[in-house]
């Protein structure tokens, strides 16, 4: 088990994806709903079972990077005029998710052990 602020972090921003088509008011669009009810259930689970699991793989705080990643281009990837505060959150939170989920990834011993074997 490894609860490090960055995995709590991504939990609650996972969350707020979740809830975010509600909180801004988006929630009438019914793709971006989806997108981010179903982007936000992965990126909260996936930190969730990294900070409660005996061994962590370093592939789940990649994974949620690449999450953090897709919501910091999505405003930019389609050409449908977002702009308010949806934008600046998805931008902001995505990029912050991007960073924190790339360290917690970098810092976990299994991303960077590379065991040489023993001669025998």
């Amino acid at each position: 088990m490894k609860v490090t602020w960055q995995r709590i972090a991504t939990l609650v921003f996972g969350i707020f994806f979740i809830v975010s088509p509600w909180i801004i008011g988006f929630a009438d669009q019914t793709t971006w709903l989806i997108v981010n009810l179903v982007l936000g259930v992965i990126l909260a689970g996936l930190s969730a079972w990294a900070m409660f699991s005996k061994s962590t793989p370093a592939w789940l705080d990649w994974v949620n990077a690449v999450l953090g990643l897709y919501f910091l281009l999505t405003p930019f990837s389609f050409l449908i005029g977002f702009s308010g505060l949806w934008m600046y959150v998805s931008i902001v939170l995505g990029a912050v998710t991007l960073i924190l989920s790339a360290w917690q990834a970098l810092s976990n011993p299994q991303s960077t052990n590379h065991t040489a074997s023993k001669s025998a």
